[in-house]
């Protein structure tokens, strides 16, 4: 009777975990955290369950309720809905990730979340997963523990509130994916020394970033497509000489006034600061090789460039649009003299300058 009556109860269960509405996203949690319409889920093996419950009830002024549910762990509901995927198998707990899943269902053991708007991510957390706090827009500050490694694609994407990110010292990431910041609201930002890889459009579309620091000793690669795109308060950045390249689009629309490409770079991408209306002086090391189509297209203040030796090709449009009036290229240098995709201005008088 004893094995009919669980089963019955975990037929109950099943049923309610597959009908009841859930959260729809991070954005829910945080913005309505105190509806009872959220769950943790708790390892059946972990002794500490009820200490975890009272964690939460605590935290969470709602009635918490437990359901055991055998060969599946221990659930812990509030209000007595359970959310979609409260259930788990063992094996596939992934202990070390913060998920969307973690965030939806208030995973304490994870996060914490202070009513003021700030975020802590425990210590212990390797990867914080793609989309994991995607367009939540009460979130103002993150602290993130330095056992991360990855930040996942569009982690933070549509924070627009986000204004602070916190890296503990001594920080292990080396990967900050795909518009994992995109459209945030960060006015500064201290990329670590560990970084290796900035994906696409990272902290792109940011209307009040005014600071980016890289710390030092940077390991970073390269900054590519767009990963600082229409950053208009932007003014000003140093590139960290650990940089081989400067990828497409990768400053496109910023605010920069002035900009130092150190001698670690050879190869400055396509439109990479195309439409920098603002930026008037440009240094290029004798590293660089390529200058890319439409690199600096449509810098209107721009109106003097020193083109070094080692530029062997400047590509279709790569200054057009630019204020420059006349300009020295070296002698052997590949450009395109004429037509709709000139690389100078029409009128600029252009220059070989004679090796030695």
């Amino acid at each position: 009777m004893a094995i009919k009556s669980t089963k019955k109860v975990l037929a109950s269960i099943l049923s309610l975990a597959v009908f009841s509405q859930p959260f729809c996203g991070a954005k829910d949690f945080i913005e309505n955290k105190n509806i009872p319409q959220k769950s943790i889920v708790i390892k059946k093996e972990k002794p500490t369950v009820f200490n975890k419950i009272k964690e939460f009830a605590k935290k969470h002024p709602v009635k918490a309720t437990v359901g055991g549910v055998v060969g599946l762990g221990t659930v812990v509901t509030v209000g007595g809905i359970i959310a979609k995927n409260a259930f788990f198998d063992d094996q596939n707990d992934q202990e070390n990730i913060l998920t969307a899943e973690d965030v939806k269902s208030g995973n304490l053991d994870k996060f914490e979340w202070e009513d003021n708007g700030v975020l802590k991510i425990k210590e212990g957390i390797t990867t914080i997963g793609e989309k994991a706090f995607y367009e939540c827009e009460n979130l103002k500050e993150v602290s993130i523990p330095n056992s991360v490694t990855t930040i996942g694609v569009n982690a933070f994407n549509g924070c627009t509130s986000l204004g602070k990110v916190n890296f503990e010292e001594n920080s292990q990431l080396t990967e900050i994916g795909v518009g994992a910041f995109f459209r945030c609201g960060l006015t500064e930002v201290t990329i670590p020394n560990s970084v290796t890889t900035i994906g696409n459009y990272a902290f792109g579309g940011f209307t009040n970033l005014k600071e980016v620091n890289f710390e030092e000793s940077s390991q970073l690669a390269e900054i590519n497509y767009g990963v600082f795109s229409n950053c208009k308060k932007l003014s000003e950045i140093t590139i960290p000489n650990s940089v081989g390249k400067i990828g497409e689009g990768a400053f496109y629309g910023c605010g920069l006034t002035e900009v130092t490409i150190p001698n670690s770079v050879t190869t400055i991408g396509r439109e990479a600061f195309c439409g920098c209306t603002s930026l008037k002086n440009v240094t290029i090391p004798n590293s660089v090789t390529t200058i890319g189509r439409e690199a600096f297209c449509g810098c209107t203040s721009l109106n003097s460039v020193i083109i070094p030796n080692s530029v062997g090709k400047i590509g279709e449009g790569a200054f057009y649009g630019c204020g420059l009036t006349e300009v020295t290229i070296p002698s052997n240098c590949d450009y395109v003299k004429g037509g709709q995709w000139r690389s100078f201005p029409e009128g600029c008088v252009v220059t070989p300058k004679q090796m030695k």
